[in-house]
């Protein structure tokens, strides 16, 4: 059986079913669980039910009651989720909440994202603004903006070019921070981490007014630690490298401790 199209302009409600492709221009409403193809909203709409789509592209201001199940979202306008987000892939350019939590493969922020729950990730970049008030798992995390965390963050990658916030334990096998604005981390643990004045590799980006943040943390705890411009209580690792403008407490070492002149210990020892 061919599945119905739909268009709405103007005031219009839709049934709970399966469809192709639905566009709405107007002000939409719906009650019940829908499956569909394509799905364009241009104007106001409000979902009371589960949704399954193959895409979404919001543009006006889109409300939904239950778990919004996507393979490709974009949003240029504003988007509130009270349930679950389930996607493959998301560009966010304007403004999203999710009252649940999110589950998602390749994450793009380039506005504004808010998540009230755990977030479960792939890939993410950020060149806006990330919130989580749960933990963020993920494989790779870059982030050009702002990162600002409750709990906890771990992934294999973490490259912060910009802000962070992370009031639990940030655990990856690299962590490479380039502090802008504010930066603040409770715990940091990884193989290698580097907080450094330039960023490496073609993680550049370009800026006009490029003036470099501190990085505040309670402890970091690695294998090889070199940082620049950082105040942290503790300290402990094999290798560790304080190479400017550094404020430590305490340091444990294993192998090799330097520390530049314009870097402070107050108490070390090697273990």
């Amino acid at each position: 059986m061919e599945k119905s199209n739909i268009k709405l302009i103007g005031d219009g409600f839709i049934s709970e079913g399966e469809y192709n492709n639905i566009k709405i221009v107007g002000d939409g409403k719906s009650e019940g669980n829908i499956v569909a193809n394509k799905v364009k909203i241009l104007g106001d709409c409000n979902f009371d039910g589960n949704l399954d789509f193959e895409s979404l592209k919001v543009t006006g201001d889109f409300e939904t009651k239950g778990v919004l199940k996507c393979k490709d979202f974009k949003v240029m306008g504003n988007v509130r989720i009270d349930g679950d987000l389930i996607c493959e892939s998301i560009k966010v350019m304007g403004d999203v909440v999710v009252k649940g939590s999110c589950k998602i493969n390749d994450l793009v922020v380039t506005g504004e994202m808010e998540s009230f729950y755990n977030m479960e990730c792939n890939n993410v970049t950020i060149k806006g603004s990330l919130r989580c008030k749960e933990s963020i798992t993920a494989k790779h995390i870059k982030s050009y903006g702002d990162l600002n965390v409750d709990k906890n963050i771990e992934s294999e990658t973490i490259n912060i070019y910009g802000e962070i916030v992370c009031n639990g334990l940030l655990n990856a096998e690299e962590v490479i921070i380039t502090p802008r604005g504010r930066c603040k981390c409770s715990e940091i643990g990884a193989s290698t981490i580097e907080v450094t004045k330039k960023p490496k590799g073609i993680f550049k980006p370009v800026t006009l007014f490029d003036k470099m943040g501190t990085l505040n943390c309670n402890l970091i705890e690695g294998d090889r630690i070199y940082l620049e411009r950082s105040n942290v209580e503790n300290i402990r690792g094999r290798e560790i490298k304080l190479i400017n403008k550094c404020k430590v407490g305490n340091v444990e070492y294993n192998d090799l401790l330097e520390v530049s002149d314009n870097s402070t210990v107050s108490s070390s020892s090697r273990v």
